[in-house]
């Protein structure tokens, strides 16, 4: 076992007698400032090779070289990601691989059994999988020290040391038995592919890394590796919906990531079938060639991802303006759509249209038929008597107003109300030529409009009034009608009273 130089977990001697020491990296003044004697009270759980647990305590502290240790009783052994470090970078496992594997199937058969018992028996379960916190000896024992004890350790000897025995491992955002399976699959990677499944220099970039899925499938990095730990591996690290977003792993066949126990018994089977298979030149090529490509469009939809995620709350508000706009130019398109127009209409027609809208107080199609400023004092006074008229029809429940012609075709009876429209209307064409997109006309016509309510605000006994008489004013109206987008409109109107 390494010494406490080398590493933070290692065996020692105390007044002659040997155990293991946990260096917390806190001199005695810090160690009890920071309240950590808890650790003291911490157990361990030692599998032994037929799975049977037994509870290991913690025997005290001891100062060494200014820094305090936590001591439990003697065990020999190497840290689990230790081991799994020493691997080989590609080719044959070699001696350090064979150890590695034997120790990781070994830790994922007692991480199993420990999963099966009440957190009462072994403390706390979810501190279990840190690979720096499991030691695996030569006889097939395992030892798992309290995971907030040895997470102390490895900070207390800097970033680099825990980045190494625990960031790389483990993915923050699964716990329990996800975590289990993620865990045992990255170790498993950087055995049977010879390099770290994530390839981040910090534990940020790991991390990111580890949640975007950003990872080269194992048939990729070794072509030659079994097929189904492939699987195995790839279904771990790589969720589905990751994989069915764009990070597609190739010939993966699993859809959920595989449990703690399957990919126990997928590491077992492998290692009797042996890890890898011969290979013809042609197929290496092909893998390379596959990898390369598959490198390339990660790397843009691994980008892609994290600027929509860094960038999130501006793509939303883009994206409801954008909504915002589409939605009110639909909303444009649809009033445009359901207005007047003269489309199809003939210039004579368009005259006509106009004037007889008067009486209907249908401004909108009389504001159909011209453009610019043509006509706008007409349409005002239509809005006007429209509006009026609904209002006295609501308040005394009786129409207020009659069209000119509905009311002399009547008879011009005593009317209770107001009048209003054009009456013997005549359209003469000055210029009927449309080849240089204008043609103009005269139109002659009688305006019937509301007289004026005479004062009577001195008279005496003064009496409700009648409605005052119509008015008739006799006009002339010189019109241009101009083609704008594809229908004609009155562009031009000049006026005389002819009496």
């Amino acid at each position: 076992m390494d010494s406490l130089e080398a590493s933070p977990i290692a065996g020692i001697l105390v007044e002659g007698a040997e155990c293991l020491a946990v260096d917390t990296g806190l001199t005695p003044a810090a160690f009890a400032q920071a309240k950590l004697a808890r650790y003291v009270v911490e157990s361990a759980a030692l599998v032994d090779p037929s799975l049977r647990i037994e509870e290991r305590r913690a025997e005290g502290v001891v100062e060494r070289d200014g820094r305090m240790l936590v001591r439990f009783p003697p065990f020999s052994g190497e840290r689990l990601d230790l081991l799994v470090a020493r691997c080989p970078s590609g080719g044959a496992l070699g001696e350090a691989g064979a150890r590695a594997v034997a120790a990781l199937g070994r830790w994922m058969a007692a991480l199993s059994r420990l999963r099966s018992l009440t957190e009462a028996a072994v403390g706390r379960a979810s501190d279990l999988p840190l690979p720096a916190a499991a030691i695996a000896a030569d006889d097939g024992s395992m030892l798992f020290l309290p995971a907030v004890l040895a997470l102390r350790a490895m900070e207390g000897r800097g970033a680099e040391a825990r980045f190494d025995g625990v960031d790389k491992w483990i993915q923050p955002d699964l716990s329990g038995e996800a975590g289990d399976a993620f865990t045992a699959a990255a170790l498993a990677y950087r055995i049977l592919c010879g390099v770290d499944p994530f390839g981040g220099k910090d534990a940020d970039a790991v991390r990111a890394d580890m949640r975007d899925g950003c990872v080269l499938p194992a048939s990729l990095v070794r072509p030659d590796l079994d097929e189904e730990i492939a699987d195995l591996l790839d279904a771990c690290l790589v969720p589905a919906e990751t994989a069915a977003a764009g990070n597609r792993v190739p010939r993966r066949t699993l859809a959920a990531r595989p449990s703690l126990a399957r990919i126990s018994e997928g590491f077992a089977a492998a290692e009797a079938r042996g890890f890898y298979r011969e290979l013809s030149p042609s197929a290496h090529e092909a893998a390379r060639a596959a990898k390369d490509k598959f490198s390339r469009t990660r790397g843009d939809t691994v980008r892609t991802r994290r600027f929509m995620r860094r960038n999130s709350t501006v793509i939303a508000v883009i994206a409801i303006s954008v909504l915002g706009v589409a939605l009110f130019t639909a909303s444009m398109i649809r009033d445009r759509a359901g207005r007047p127009t003269t489309k199809g209409m003939v210039p004579i027609e368009v005259v006509r249209t106009y004037y007889d809208a008067f009486g209907k107080f249908d401004h909108e199609m009389m504001a159909a038929c011209v453009t610019g400023k043509a006509g706008k004092n007409d349409i005002d006074a239509a809005t006007n008597l429209f509006v009026i008229s609904r209002v006295r029809q609501a308040y005394e429940n009786k129409d207020a107003y009659i069209s000119a012609g509905e009311w002399i075709a009547a008879g011009s009876p005593v009317f209770d109300g107001s009048v209003f429209g054009v009456d013997a209307l005549r359209v003469d064409s000055v210029d009927d030529d449309p080849s240089d997109g204008a043609v103009s006309f005269t139109a002659r016509y009688d305006l019937w409009r509301p007289g004026e309510q005479p004062d009577r605000s001195g008279a005496a006994n003064a009496t409700a009034p009648a409605a005052p008489a119509p008015v008739r004013e006799r006009r002339e109206d010189s019109l241009v009608l101009s083609l704008r987008s594809g229908a004609w409109r009155i562009s031009s109107m000049e006026r005389k009273l002819l009496e």
